[in-house]
């Protein structure tokens, strides 16, 4: 069975604010909760499909991952990531941010950092990931947005 879009899911526009998402879940939530709704199991998958909806779209970077490839970008098969998922790419860049504070010296440090970039980048070039060049621009942003 194909999961339906997150948006209709939680009765919101793609351009809905924060807010908007947050208000239809917990509408969402109350009306279909478990506790609520005890003898009624068609309730209770309403209310874990609202759950998965809201824990993408109320987390930035999940659903600027979701806006650009869907529910693809969150499971195998399909993943313009590959096997690991969205999640693989933010440990990738994790490594890179990480890179600068675990090594002995500045060089060194530079070195990894160079080394980490270049495997990312061809990652990412041989699952043909179209994003590849804004993925890599954004791991060159330092903390606060500016750039490094």
């Amino acid at each position: 069975m194909s999961k339906r879009d997150y948006y209709e899911v939680l009765g919101v526009n793609r351009d809905a604010s924060d807010e908007d998402i947050k208000k239809a879940y917990r509408k969402l939530a109350m009306k279909h909760h478990p506790d609520r709704n005890p003898d009624n199991p068609k309730s209770e998958e309403h209310f874990k499909e609202a759950k998965e909806a809201y824990e993408t779209l109320s987390d930035a970077q999940k659903r600027a991952a979701y806006d650009q490839h869907g529910h693809a970008a969150f499971e195998g098969g399909g993943n313009p990531f590959g096997a690991g998922g969205a999640g693989a790419l933010v440990r990738g860049a994790t490594l890179l941010a990480l890179a600068e504070g675990r090594y002995p010296d500045a060089e060194t440090a530079a070195q990894a950092k160079r080394l980490m970039r270049d495997i990312l980048d061809h990652h990412l070039e041989q699952r043909g990931v179209e994003s590849r060049r804004v993925v890599l621009d954004l791991l060159a942003l330092g903390e606060g947005g500016e750039r490094r």
